[in-house]
């Protein structure tokens, strides 16, 4: 994506509902030039070492894409 960014092109985030298909929104936005598309689904950030007060540690992560 930043090399996207990089070289001119802009992002556009679509909000679907659990109705919508992201193929076809993808497919749509193709045929009017998309060059990338992305699903975002299901994202967890769990603490799984609590860290001390005012302390800025980076911390493991989680996903859990779902049902896919």
């Amino acid at each position: 994506m930043a090399d996207l960014a990089g070289s001119g092109h802009h992002g556009m985030l679509v909000a679907l509902t659990d109705d919508d298909d992201p193929q076809a929104v993808a497919d749509a936005m193709a045929s009017e030039g998309a060059v990338a598309a992305f699903h975002y689904r299901t994202f967890v950030i769990e603490a799984l070492i609590t860290q001390p007060t005012g302390q800025d540690t980076p911390i493991a992560t989680n996903t859990h894409l779902g049902d896919a």
